[in-house]
């Protein structure tokens, strides 16, 4: 019998990238969010969400699902997933003109980069 719980994400997901495709960020937003509610340490679905709030200038909640992907992802070894979760984390501190911020999350991604070659 096939695992209901690792469906339903992958479904939620499906269902997001459609609602992106169109435009329509919000229900991304709150597709993402039902596959958290259904395992909370899905990176994949803090970075999309996250992703989805800079398309709606939301910076600050977008950060806030950065950090929680890479606070996620840091308990795993070195993934390269992680150095695009701080360079998305740059980009929407950049949004909000935190410069500073913005280039250390920048730099944080590139030494991540160069660890992994």
């Amino acid at each position: 019998m096939p695992n209901v719980k690792s469906q339903v994400p992958d479904e939620l997901f499906g269902q997001a990238k459609n609602a992106e495709r169109r435009g329509d960020f919000q229900a991304a937003i709150n597709l993402y969010s039902q596959a958290i509610a259904i395992d909370p340490k899905d990176v994949n679905a803090y970075n999309n969400r996250g992703l989805a709030y800079i398309k709606l200038e939301n910076y600050d909640q977008a950060i806030e699902d950065f950090a929680q992907a890479i606070a996620l992802d840091s308990t795993i070894a070195l993934d390269p997933e992680e150095v695009l979760y701080y360079n998305n984390r740059g980009n929407a501190h950049n949004g909000l003109q935190n410069y500073d911020q913005a280039r250390k999350d920048g730099k944080k991604a590139r030494d991540l980069g160069k660890r992994e070659l």
